[in-house]
């Protein structure tokens, strides 16, 4: 569990592992990045200096609810640390990912210097503090590490079927340029913006820090127009979904969009529909076509079947790739869309009700006398069919 508690099954663990194998020093990086979150599980008081081979040594110091990192010469004496640790970056990722280091201890690849027992409060490491505690500890967030890891964080099972490509640009100070490269199975991850990338993100370096540390939404940053999307959205969407599933956050989300799967199977096989739930053919049959009582009118259903079939007919129209986007969509983002489309509903039926009124009012005075005119009720419903089509 993240030390702020709401991480769930994220996939820090194993993407140190694959960094380990295929770029140990990225892994290394980014492990001693985090440690000013890491370590702030520590011990108040006690000091231990890290040193990685061609890397450099740091003296990490914890207080409160964080540490402080600072750089140190390596190889030197002591100067108040109570012990030291010197190893290369792939077993130090490889520790850090969760495996035991007796057998690194053993065979040389770990060595200890200094008071050796007060080593063992190294066991109080948080195992899965990473760049969204730092931001939220205010620490400066280095973004190349970040993106960079995407590769390895993200599972590659989460990816099939899918091929598109995202460029991230943030602004300002600390910030820069990434294109994450999606293809079936794979993800890759390459400095600057590239070529022809299906989206691309834009947002200032200190927004992505509000974004990462949970203060700024993705779906506020897009209303108040903090960030900005050229190209195409769904993909946006969809590997943001992969990074928040990576961090172990996504979890509500997952849970939602199953349960809405579930009602669209269920919701498949209404008239019009070209499938039922279970995926063969619709028989629901046409409104239009069926027949009404002698004398009766046709029902508010049936109207709008034969307005359909004199025009378009809307629920010809595929919204398969829709429906999968709807359900990529977060929370958040569904609500904001159903106040909009809800809003756009409401304006409809306004105008609907208001252009149907005039050619109403002499229905009332026409109930008395016989008529061969069409029925004014009809037109009237006819007519609102029609507006709401245009909705639909």
């Amino acid at each position: 569990m993240a030390r702020n508690g709401r991480a769930r099954n994220g996939t820090a663990a194993r993407a140190l592992r694959r960094m380990a194998e295929s770029d140990p020093v990225l892994a290394a990086r980014l492990v001693v990045h985090s440690l000013p979150a890491a370590a702030g599980t520590l011990p108040a008081g006690l000091s231990y200096r890290l040193e990685l081979d061609g890397l450099g040594a740091w003296t990490v110091r914890p207080y409160g609810d964080r540490a402080e990192v600072s750089e140190a010469a390596p190889g030197v004496e002591l100067n108040g640390e109570a012990f030291a640790i010197s190893t290369d970056p792939a077993t130090l990722a490889e520790v850090a990912s969760g495996r035991s280091p007796l057998a690194a201890l053993a065979r040389g690849r770990i060595k200890l210097r200094g008071r050796r027992r007060k080593a063992l409060a190294l066991r109080h490491l948080s195992t899965d503090a990473g760049p969204r505690d730092l931001a939220r500890l205010g620490v400066r967030v280095d973004p190349d590490l970040v993106f960079r890891s995407l590769a390895y964080a993200i599972e590659p099972e989460w990816t099939c079927g899918h091929r598109f490509s995202v460029a991230y640009e943030l602004v300002g100070a600390g910030g820069g340029a990434w294109r994450v490269d999606v293809d079936d199975r794979s993800v890759r991850v390459e400095r600057g913006p590239g070529e022809a990338a299906d989206a691309i993100v834009r947002i200032r370096y200190s927004d992505w820090l509000e974004l990462l540390s949970g203060e700024l939404t993705p779906a506020e940053a897009m209303r108040l127009g903090r960030t900005e999307v050229e190209g195409k959205i769904p993909p946006v969407t969809r590997l943001g979904r992969w990074i928040d599933r990576a961090a172990g956050i996504d979890g509500p989300e997952l849970v939602r969009e199953e349960r809405q799967r579930r009602q669209q199977q269920l919701n498949a096989g209404s008239w019009g529909s070209e499938v039922d739930s279970n995926g063969a053919p619709s028989e629901s049959g046409d409104p239009a076509e069926s027949r009404r009582p002698r004398g009766g009118l046709m029902s508010y259903e049936q109207l709008y079947a034969v307005w359909e079939r004199q025009n378009w007919r809307a629920h010809e129209l595929d919204f398969s790739v829709d429906r999968e986007h709807w359900l990529v969509s977060p929370s958040e983002a569904q609500q904001h869309t159903a106040f909009s489309v809800g809003s756009f509903y409401v304006g409809e039926e306004r105008v609907t009700t208001d252009l149907a009124r005039p050619s109403c009012w002499p229905l009332r005075a026409a109930r008395s006398r016989p008529s061969s005119r069409p029925s004014s009720s009809m037109r009237c419903a006819t007519r609102s069919s029609s507006t709401a089509g245009r909705a639909r």
